[in-house]
């Protein structure tokens, strides 16, 4: 019976957010994603976009030993800038949607499940069901998570990261930068290139 109430009462909650047609937006404010020591000599920038192959492609293969053997050991600090472009149509409501579990500090958790989500999609259209689905997957409060997205509480915060576009030159995702230079990725064939500038860059900072 509970397991029953329990279906009925995520089903209502999808029912009640996703029948309004009104864009609402109500703005909060909201750091960009950080991970760890952000006092290190060596800071990477990420902008990504949930829905490019490429970006996908980053977070399979470089993300989690970037993570556990750079940040996790105070190595570096990791900032995750939101830059979804203009023509994948799921890419800003990922964002958001990943703003939204970061609110919840599960950043991580839903990154790593939206990504897959939308390789498993092959360019169609993700559902706010879907969205739904993988934030209860990852024990989100649902009601948060789904009051958030709708009133497009972190858009503002995307937009942010969008205008730093002229800034920062940004032309392609994902785009890397480390200590404010942007890697050029065309050179770079296989993960070891990509760790190779890290630990350079490390040390570098250390004789300095």
């Amino acid at each position: 019976m509970k397991k029953i109430k329990f279906i009925l009462g995520f089903v209502l909650l999808f029912l009640l957010f996703s029948c309004g047609k009104e864009i609402v937006e109500v703005k909060k404010d909201i750091d960009s994603p950080f991970f760890w020591d952000k006092n290190s000599d060596v800071q990477v920038k990420i902008y990504t976009d949930f829905q490019c192959p490429a970006c996908i492609s980053f977070e399979w293969n470089i993300w989690k030993y970037l993570l556990e053997e750079y940040a996790l050991k105070n190595k570096i600090g990791i900032t995750y800038k939101m830059f979804p472009l203009s023509f994948h149509q799921n890419a800003k409501t990922d964002a958001l949607s990943a703003l939204c579990s970061y609110k919840q500090w599960k950043y991580i958790e839903f990154a790593e499940k939206m990504y897959q989500l939308e390789w498993e999609k092959k360019w169609w259209d993700v559902s706010f069901k879907e969205r739904l689905d993988v934030a209860n997957s990852i024990w989100l409060n649902i009601k948060d998570f789904a009051t958030c997205v709708n009133e497009n509480n972190y858009l503002n915060k995307i937009k942010s990261d969008i205008s730093d576009w002229e800034n920062d030159k940004i032309t392609w995702t994902p785009s890397i930068f480390i200590n404010w230079t942007i890697l050029d990725l065309s050179w770079i064939k296989w993960k070891e290139d990509f760790f190779k500038i890290i630990d350079n860059q490390i040390s570098l900072w250390k004789q300095n």
